[in-house]
Formats: C-alpha cells, sequence, structure tokens
C-alpha cells in the first residue's frame, strides 16, 4: 500500500483512536443515535469496568462566541457529570 503523509497521519490517527474504544454517532444512519446511547447506558452500568467517559454533550465545535445547547444523549445514564472546558490556538481550529 502506497500512503501520502497526510494519510499515514490520518491512519495513525486512526489506529489510536480504536485503542480508545470511541463510541461513534454516525448521522447518515438514522439507528446510530440509539445505538450510540444503548452502548453508552451498557458500559456506563458495568461498575467501573470502562474507564470514565469523555463526551462532547454539544455534538460538534462552535467560533467560541457562545455556547450551544447539549444533546440529552450524554446525560441518559445518569451518572455523575464533570463539566470541562477544552480551549485550544485559533491556528488549531483549521487543522
Amino acid at each position: 500500500m502506497l500512503l501520502s503523509n497526510p494519510s499515514l497521519k490520518l491512519l495513525i490517527i486512526s489506529e489510536l483512536m480504536k485503542l480508545a474504544q470511541p463510541l461513534y454517532v454516525y448521522r447518515e444512519d438514522r439507528d446510530s443515535r440509539q445505538k450510540t446511547i444503548a452502548e453508552l447506558k451498557r458500559r456506563a452500568q458495568t461498575g467501573g469496568l470502562w474507564p470514565q467517559f469523555l463526551i462532547f454533550p454539544e455534538g460538534t465545535t462552535t467560533n467560541r462566541e457562545a455556547l450551544i445547547s447539549f444533546k440529552a444523549g450524554a446525560f441518559i445514564p445518569g451518572m455523575p457529570v464533570q463539566p470541562v472546558v477544552l480551549r485550544y490556538p485559533d491556528e488549531w481550529v483549521c487543522l
């Protein structure tokens, strides 16, 4: 297989993401949200077998002018939530 440098970086990031065992929501799949919520509930109820979650309940990023509404799915398991703010330099926005 022949890959360009940017492709290799994406491949490495993709492989690292797999290690984190993320849950994805696929906007084009009508059932994806429900499947993701079911898996989120399952993981939350394993008594600590899964590590803590990092969830972006807004579902996206913004231009940093205002907060946007959170999606309810992240809160459905009923587990404690620790709000965190992520800030990154402007030059990172266009990565």
